[in-house]
């Protein structure tokens, strides 16, 4: 199954192949989670999250268009549900840390680099934090899940210019609170 293609995958799900949805899941379950968890800010919604997003996937997988990007396809779902709880609960969490020390710290830091590299992370965690949530997912995606415009705007449901603005204004912003 794992050199099946999404599409193939997909057709053998709708016709009750529990191998393929099994496949399925193990490609993008930790994908859709990491999205889930970026939007909201908190693991044990993106974990509720992540899991209704893959019952809405089984459910509606016969509206799935064969040739588009699964991922992408179940990734809107992901983002679709996330908006929706934030909508009704207007809660944010913290931005998980350690993603961005692994996006933004060098390999090796003397513990005084460490230091001051940790004051500039957390400075720049609250200034994402405080962003509409449009704008913070775009540039998680962007940057965090290293995803291409198209698929960021198709995700957001937003048009590619719009996936770029959003990424640009977090960027300048971040630019111009850090003199960078």
């Amino acid at each position: 199954m794992e050199n099946l293609t999404d599409d193939h995958l997909v057709k053998l799900c709708i016709d009750n192949n529990a191998a393929a949805g099994k496949e399925l899941f193990v490609r993008y379950a930790l994908f859709l989670y990491r999205l889930a968890y970026r939007t909201t800010l908190c693991k044990t919604t993106a974990e509720e999250i992540s899991q209704d997003v893959w019952l809405k996937v089984f459910q509606n997988l016969n509206r799935y268009q064969e040739g588009s990007s699964f991922k992408s396809w179940s990734a809107s779902i992901c983002y679709n549900q996330c908006v929706d709880h934030i909508r009704r609960s207007q809660r944010q969490k913290n931005l998980d840390e350690n993603v961005l020390t692994q996006l933004l710290y060098p390999a090796q830091l003397i513990p005084i680099q460490y230091a001051e590299q940790n004051e500039w992370i957390d400075k720049i965690i609250q200034q994402i934090q405080e962003m509409p949530e449009v704008f913070r997912t775009a540039f998680t995606l962007r940057y965090v899940e290293d995803m291409k415009y198209q698929e960021i705007a198709t995700i957001m449901g937003c048009q590619v210019e719009t996936a770029r603005t959003r990424v640009f204004r977090v960027t300048q912003s971040l630019r111009e609170q850090f003199s960078v």
